[in-house]
């Protein structure tokens, strides 16, 4: 019965439970802090597709910027008409995204449109198609197209006053499986008014510095997780099962749940691509 009464709380001294109790009181008190100091999940990159020294609203001098203006159509060969000229796509705008990790990570991509007319009494609105490609490069092989060309219709609108029209998403990845992607845009029908100011392109990621210290944070309770349980397994293997009580079968149960939660097999979305990766982690 000496042993039986080491694992019930009710039959436990009062220094005892006291200690206890103070020491998940630190450990708890302790992660709150870590967890709430640590880096911030989602990072952002800001490009813009043209830079221009000229207040939003006003008519663009081109001999003033740098990059591609999204918002007028390509130049036009020598024999074009006037007519088509407002028909044909922008030029292409693209960048190159790096990722330190592929695995465990994802980015979304937001346009944001500056407005060239906010001084419009009630603002423009206009459907916007928009052509994107991303291709992924792997080194010493053929760059990997993951979206062909896909084109997305969107509605603007430009209120009056605001310096940027409503932004949309552009296209999204989950579950990286290259660290290098060639990002490009064109608009396939920029409007006939000259509403469409610079464009810029937010890349959301996930913070690499934010999967290190998730990786270490939950391998550090996991291995206290499985110390506690082995010292558990070790105070109860004195008794028979059959004069278990309520408590001990509960926090045994607790134990083994707290060792799936905190994932075990969390590393393997950073070192191994596969489809069955979701099913075997606990965190995916």
């Amino acid at each position: 019965m000496f042993h039986t009464s080491e694992v019930k709380l009710d039959s436990m001294s009062r220094p005892r439970l006291v200690a206890c109790f103070a020491l998940f009181v630190t450990v708890f008190v302790a992660a709150a802090i870590v967890g709430s100091t640590g880096p911030n999940r989602i990072k952002k990159n800001v490009y813009y597709t043209m830079n221009c020294f000229a207040d939003p609203k006003n008519v663009f001098d081109h001999r003033r910027c740098d990059g591609v203006d999204l918002g007028v159509p390509a130049p036009a060969s020598v024999n074009a008409s006037a007519g088509s000229w407002a028909a044909r796509p922008s030029a292409a705008w693209r960048t190159i995204l790096n990722f330190k990790f592929r695995h465990a990570q994802f980015f979304y991509v937001y346009v944001s449109i500056g407005n060239r007319l906010m001084d419009t009494d009630d603002g423009v609105s206009f459907d916007l198609s928009v052509e994107a490609n991303l291709t992924a490069s792997v080194a010493g092989k053929a760059p990997v197209s993951l979206t062909r060309g896909d084109v997305h219709s969107k509605e603007i609108m430009c209120l009056k006053d605001q310096k940027r029209c409503t932004d949309f998403l552009l296209l999204k990845q989950n579950n990286l499986r290259y660290q290098k992607y060639t990002l490009s845009m064109r608009f396939r029908n920029p409007p006939r008014i000259h509403a469409i100011g610079d464009v810029e392109v937010a890349v959301y990621y996930q913070n690499p510095a934010f999967s290190v210290f998730e990786l270490c944070f939950k391998y550090v309770f996991l291995f206290f997780n499985l110390v506690f349980l082995a010292v558990f397994l070790r105070q109860s293997s004195f008794i028979a099962t059959v004069e278990w009580g309520y408590e001990q079968k509960w926090i045994l149960f607790l134990l083994f749940f707290l060792v799936a939660f905190n994932d075990p097999l969390f590393f393997l979305t950073f070192v191994v691509s596969s489809p069955i990766i979701p099913f075997v982690s606990t965190c995916k």
